[in-house]
């Protein structure tokens, strides 16, 4: 008939059709039972022979694959989505090579595709080539998308988006295939590779037939941003509790290809952490901080989702009362506020996940007593506390003022009330050698207890080492420390008032001896513990370690001279007003005999001379020792003084 002047092969003009055109009509498109649904026109040949035998041919092979393939009944549309997408891949190949049946290719691939539950994130370019006025692509670029197009549909129905929509929480994900399901011909979901979300977006974001998704700042989403938002942030059962706009991806497929893999890899973290079924904030901080740390960085690596990372770490600081230890740096992120760059935040990481597990362990940051005890343990670790302290200062979501709230309690705990911190370190450094002493500090102060008397009598090591940590630190020395070291000093028995006349150190002495922060304090306490209270004078042992005290020293010379007013009262006793009598030293010769004859030798000195009295000794027969007599060097002893002069009433 080709080739015969007898014969015309048909016509097509205004939807009229005679001959070969009218049979495709009424075999593809009768009304009653069409295998494809379309009012479009039919494709017209070219009035000549090379273009008609082509045509004849592709049609002999379409109507044949459409009768091995048993598409013969019934809608070609749906019974395509239950074929192995070859047969799919077929058929949709033998309908583009026929110029008169292809212009309803585009009809038949949308039914197919709305089959798979698919039809929301078909793009303009298949849908410009549908109905009555859609122009049909050329053949060239439907042969390249057929093969994609016939994988979509039959990875959409293994996952069963048929019948649900694409639900994030238990859908198939197809991790762990290096190769591209879109780009590399050689995927093939009917063998060994598998058909999840992974390759079924890489179909989609390589075919020209399909969108990933639009999302406008106002929160208008669909596709992919809707399901995102739908998963993570939607309803009652919302993964992250945020209202921020998600971001949005470059419009290429190179950033789409990247938010695709990162968004699987996001996926399968959440799921191995049991992360989906819950508010994320409260279950993070139960998991280990290396977990904690991937997690985070998984969540960073996604344009879409990454927005949303200051409001997820507010929402741990607020399940476990840590808000008031929020930077600005994050406060200004929260909300619909702009989120910092993805590289600033992978740096925070590795020290936010160290903090964020601390909290499992520590409780409520907003009511930490590092004092407190429950039977012989105490309620706060503070190696953890310790720990997230110095990630805290590493990284710039936090700040460590409220440290000052905890060493005001600490110090209640101790007994000194009422101490209010207002200087703070101001740069990291600084605060890495604050907290360093601080928790030596605390440590000291859990062992000392109390700062009352015990604290020096039987525990002045460390006591002063606490002491000495706390006077170098910036929130608790300078005159803070004077505050603490004044209210130490008071509630222990060394304070002398109207209450306690057997104290040494009046409010006086309080007032002439700041700055505290001067004192090496534990030394200060070692000697100022061995400091008898309860006996009239001190021995010489003790007075010559009071010439070492800058506590003591403004005590040693009435505590020299009790001995020697003691010696002079002995002999008005004994010789009556013959009794010689030794001069009351000033502080200067008390120091002085300190370093030489030593106090030690002079009071026994002086107390052989009372031992020689009391036995009624005559003049002229008083002696001491030759130790007790000079320092070996010429410095004649007090008592020797005396004794030459008691003899000499002989």
């Amino acid at each position: 008939m080709n080739y015969s002047k007898l014969f015309t092969l048909g016509s097509a003009s205004g939807g009229t059709y005679t001959g070969i055109y009218d049979v495709v009509n009424n075999f593809f498109f009768n009304v009653d039972d069409p295998l494809v649904a379309s009012t479009k026109p039919l494709g017209v040949v070219a009035d000549n022979k090379a273009d008609w035998d082509l045509e004849i041919e592709a049609l002999i092979d379409l109507v044949d694959t459409v009768k091995t393939k048993g598409l013969q009944d019934g809608d070609m549309a749906t019974k395509l989505t239950d074929f192995a997408w070859t047969d799919t891949a077929s058929v949709l190949d033998a309908l583009n090579n026929s110029t008169i049946v292809r212009s309803v290719l585009p009809d038949l691939v949308y039914d197919a595709v709305e089959n798979a539950g698919m039809e929301e994130w078909v793009g303009d370019w298949l849908i410009d080539q549908t109905g009555v006025d859609g122009v049909v692509a050329p053949f060239a670029e439907w042969e390249a998308e057929i093969p994609r197009l016939a994988k979509l549909i039959s990875v959409a129905m293994e996952l069963g988006l048929d019948a649900n929509s694409m639900n994030l929480k238990d859908i198939e994900l197809g991790q762990g295939l290096a190769m591209h399901a879109g780009d590399d011909p050689e995927y093939n979901p009917a063998t060994a590779h598998p058909a999840g979300l992974q390759q079924l977006l890489q179909l989609m974001n390589s075919s020209s037939a399909f969108i990933l998704g639009t999302a406008t700042p106002e929160g208008a989403y669909t596709g992919l941003y809707k399901v995102i938002n739908d998963y993570f942030f939607a309803g009652d059962d919302a993964i992250i509790i945020s209202q921020k706009s998600l971001g949005i991806v470059g419009d290429d497929k190179a950033d789409w290809d990247d938010e695709i893999n990162a968004l699987i890899t996001l996926l399968v973290d959440i799921r191995s952490n049991n992360l989906a079924d819950a508010d994320m904030a409260q279950v993070l901080k139960t998991k280990p901080k290396e977990n904690i740390s991937q997690l985070l960085g998984n969540l960073n690596e996604t344009t879409i989702v990454r927005v949303v990372i200051p409001d997820l770490i507010h929402d741990s600081l607020v399940a476990s009362n840590a808000t008031d230890w929020e930077n600005i740096w994050l406060t200004n992120q929260v909300g619909n506020n702009p989120v910092e760059l993805k590289t600033e935040w992978q740096a925070e990481f590795a020290e936010l996940a160290n903090v964020i597990s601390s909290f499992n362990v520590l409780g409520d940051m907003g009511s930490l007593d590092v004092m407190a005890k429950t039977g012989d343990n105490y309620d706060v670790n503070l190696t953890v506390l310790e720990g997230a302290l110095l990630s805290m200062n590493n990284g710039n979501i936090f700040k460590l003022q409220p440290m000052g709230g905890i060493l005001e309690d600490a110090l209640d705990g101790v007994g000194i009330a009422g101490v209010q911190v207002t200087n703070y370190p101001t740069t990291k450094v600084q605060w890495e050698d604050e907290i360093t002493d601080i928790f030596a500090m605390i440590e000291n102060m859990r062992e000392v207890g109390s700062l009352d008397t015990s604290a020096i009598k039987t525990k002045a090591e460390t006591t002063g080492s606490m002491l000495n940590l706390m006077k170098e630190t910036t929130m608790l020395g300078g005159s803070v420390f004077d505050e603490v070291v004044d209210s130490f000093i008071t509630r222990t028995d060394y304070y002398k008032d109207a209450d306690n006349p057997n104290g040494i150190f009046d409010d006086q002495y309080l007032t002439d001896m700041k700055a505290w922060t001067q004192y090496d304090w534990e030394d200060e306490l070692a000697v100022v513990g061995e400091f008898e209270l309860d006996q009239e004078t001190q021995s010489g042992r003790m007075i010559d370690k009071m010439a070492t005290s800058a506590l003591l020293l403004p005590l040693i010379t009435d505590e020299a001279n009790k001995h020697i007013a003691r010696v002079n009262a002995e002999l008005v006793e004994a010789f009556g007003p013959l009794a010689p009598s030794l001069e009351l030293l000033d502080e200067t010769e008390v120091l002085v005999r300190s370093n030489t004859t030593t106090w030690e030798r002079e009071i026994r000195a002086l107390e052989a001379v009372i031992d020689q009295i009391d036995a009624g000794t005559f003049p002229g027969n008083f002696d001491l020792d030759e130790d007790d007599k000079t320092d070996g060097s010429g410095n004649t002893t007090i008592g020797w003084y005396i004794c030459y002069q008691i003899n000499n009433l002989a």
